[in-house]
Formats: C-alpha cells, structure tokens, sequence
C-alpha cells in the first residue's frame, strides 16, 4: 500500500489539517480543541503533540489502506 496515492494521502492532510483550523468549537479551533482535550490534558505538551500528529498519520494512512484494499487509485 505505500507509494500508492501518495499524492491524494498529502493532499488529504492537508485538506484534513485546514479544517480542522477552519471550524470552531466555542473560542477555538477544532484543532486546538482535540488536541487540549484529547492529547495534551492527559499527554502533556511534547507527548501530546506527538501523539496528535500520530493521529493524524494515522487518519491518512487508513483512508490509503481502504482505498488500496478496494484497489481504487488515483492517478495524475
């Protein structure tokens, strides 16, 4: 499944990163709030940021997986 969609993973993290900032959740950003409440409330600031961009990669790398096991890809 590596080096397969590569490009449509990337470009999936970034899309997924910027909503996250775009929509809120009271004062702040999606972004901001998962990581205070999920990772960095019981992680703390270096471990927490770790394991939110570990989220993260691993988002991504489920929708390559599920994408590669129904053998869909997409080419430029």
């Amino acid at each position: 499944m590596f080096g397969k969609n590569t490009l449509f993973i990337y470009l999936l993290s970034e899309v997924f990163i910027t909503l996250l900032f775009t929509f809120r959740v009271g004062e702040d950003s999606l972004h901001s709030w998962i990581y205070q409440n999920f990772f960095k409330s019981w992680a703390g600031d270096y471990n927490g940021s770790v394991l939110f961009a570990l989220w993260i990669i691993l988002i991504c790398w489920a929708v390559g997986y599920v994408m590669d096991k129904k053998k869909i890809y997409v080419k430029v």
